[in-house]
């Protein structure tokens, strides 16, 4: 499904002229790149591997939270997961699924 979700994030956000889509909630951390449009999912939080997304003037990471040895907020950058330039296929994508959009 998270490849599904992608692929109707990314021909959202090209559709709506966006550089940088971002979602979350399908459990699985990911950042993708496709035609210009850069896709980040933020994972979930209910899983043995706690995810987060951070926006600072230095770009997008994802994080995974850890707690060590009573050390509260131990966090390290994670590799996403999936090929950054995994091509997508949308063609049945935006026939099903329906997009609430959100105006500034």
């Amino acid at each position: 499904m998270s490849t599904k979700v992608a692929g109707g994030a990314l021909a959202y956000a090209r559709l709506h002229g966006a550089d940088r889509i971002f979602c979350g909630h399908t459990h699985d951390a990911m950042e993708r790149e496709q035609d210009g449009v850069h896709y980040y999912n933020s994972g979930g939080w209910i899983d043995s591997r706690l995810t987060y997304i951070t926006v600072a003037e230095d770009g997008v990471r994802i994080h995974e939270y850890r707690e060590t040895d009573g050390q509260e907020g131990n966090e390290q950058h994670c590799q996403a997961d999936g090929a950054p330039n995994e091509e997508i296929d949308e063609s049945e994508l935006l026939d099903f699924v329906e997009y609430e959009g959100v105006s500034p």
